[in-house]
């Protein structure tokens, strides 16, 4: 067992990836998202840690290709259901950690520009990082994202004004949405 935890970890490393992981281990908690992202391989959820400033660590999940991304381990868990967890520059075990607090988001006072990259009818489920309800456009979506920490991308529903803030750009496979409107910062 450990020649293949160590062989997968050596793989990491050679192919220039920024994290190391292990077999059939969960890296328990601290999720910085409230639901995961989905990515099609073990590489992909490395490169979106690596990608996402706040994520020392992650664990996937390739039966349902869900990707969690995490602010810190602190819970390892044995598992024997094929997931991988890894963590970002070497960022082992460390002692628990809240994730960071920043003042409530407020709405604009003055109608919102957005400069965001927006695509139509379309949304990329996952890396939900926090949502809003009674949101008149996607201006104010892609705003309430600006001012929130962690986001860098969004998802508004016109149809019900909702605003999906999310953790991470475009992961997974798009789906077709009449009405959804999904931005970029």
């Amino acid at each position: 067992m450990f020649k293949i935890v160590l062989a997968i970890s050596l793989l990491g490393v050679v192919f220039g990836q920024q994290c190391t992981f292990e077999a059939n281990v969960d890296y328990f908690g601290n999720d910085l998202s409230a639901s995961p992202c989905f990515v099609k391989s073990l590489d992909e959820c490395c490169a979106l840690c690596s990608k996402v400033p706040q994520c020392a660590a992650w664990t996937y999940q390739p039966s349902i290709c869900a990707c969690w991304i995490k602010y810190s381990v602190t819970e390892r868990r044995t598992m024997s259901d094929g997931r991988f967890s890894g963590c970002r520059q070497n960022i082992f075990f460390t002692q628990p950690t809240l994730p960071p607090t920043h003042p409530p988001t407020l709405p604009p006072t003055h109608p919102p520009t957005c400069p965001c990259k927006e695509q139509q009818n379309v949304n990329f489920p996952g890396c939900d990082l926090k949502e809003q309800g009674n949101v008149s456009c996607s201006a104010e979506c892609c705003q309430l994202c600006r001012q929130t920490y962690g986001c860098v991308a969004f998802a508004y529903y016109s149809t019900y004004k909702h605003c999906y803030l999310k953790s991470a750009v475009g992961t997974g496979l798009p789906q077709s949405l009449p009405g959804m409107i999904y931005g970029v910062l």
